[in-house]
């Protein structure tokens, strides 16, 4: 299976029973689920930190994908209409900036986040003693070469 098809089919999944499977089992078995706004501030909070970590994992894991974060408010409109309401509309941008600051929580680890292993720095150090050394080498050579000529 193509690794963008695998990947996708893994967020539509988790989206779906993120954005539809949990709220329909709070309205519909908890009571007054509906009527509870802590238990859909709870749904929404619970959503964005699942959204922020998905989209971290996937970032580190298979690296920049602008165009799946265009798949979060594409799934979570029509939840708003089915279980919150239209007044939570302001939530899709919310969502929706969640997964861009994984994403780029994601990139940075996967970019930066060697430097945070231990001994980083005595690595560095080490090579840019390294990269000094080859310098006087050459400027030394250069140098030499001069004065044959």
């Amino acid at each position: 299976m193509n690794k963008h098809i695998k990947q996708l089919l893994i967020h539509v999944v988790f989206y779906l029973i993120l954005f539809y499977l949990i709220p329909f089992i709070n309205i519909s078995f908890l009571p007054n689920g509906a009527e509870n706004i802590i238990s859909i501030l709870f749904l929404v909070v619970i959503n964005i930190i699942l959204i922020m970590g998905l989209s971290t994992i996937d970032t580190y894991k298979n690296g920049l994908n602008f165009y799946m974060w265009l798949l979060v408010p594409i799934m979570f409109t029509p939840s708003i209409m089915l279980f919150y309401g239209a007044r939570w509309y302001v939530y899709i941008l919310i969502n929706t900036v969640s997964y861009f600051l994984g994403m780029l929580l994601g990139w940075s680890y996967k970019t930066y986040g060697h430097q945070l292993e231990p001994g980083y720095k005595k690595i560095f150090i080490e090579e840019k003693k390294k990269e000094d050394e080859k310098r006087e080498l050459e400027k030394a050579k250069k140098k030499s070469t001069k004065k044959k000529k």
